[in-house]
């Protein structure tokens, strides 16, 4: 399967969440951040509500900017969503939508 293209849009994206955020977790004053990817949610028949599932082909448009070290620990400790969002009191999906409609209206550019 090939990997979709990280275009120079989205690099700018990614610069532009990780400069104008910060890491999401809150109380961590850490500015160095890299951009981590989140599932999408995915809109399912049954009584209308979202499920998450895995994407097969990484969005470069959905995510949030995390200090090395909670990305890292999101990636080696609490790989379950979940428990990830429950430790930390964030909301990685509404981070991620917020994220895309401050860029879309150019908030902070």
């Amino acid at each position: 399967m090939a990997k979709m293209k990280l275009t120079a849009e989205h690099k700018r994206y990614h610069k532009w969440v990780m400069d104008y955020f910060g890491c999401q977790v809150p109380q961590c004053l850490e500015t160095n951040t890299q951009f981590h990817h989140v599932y999408q949610p995915h809109k399912i028949n049954q009584r209308g509500g979202e499920q998450l599932k895995p994407t097969l082909k990484k969005n470069h448009w959905y995510g949030v900017s995390l200090c090395q070290h909670h990305h890292a620990i999101y990636h080696d400790q609490l790989t379950d969503f979940d428990k990830y969002e429950k430790k930390y009191g964030i909301d990685q999906i509404w981070s991620a939508r917020h994220n895309l409609w401050c860029y879309e209206k150019g908030i902070g550019q």
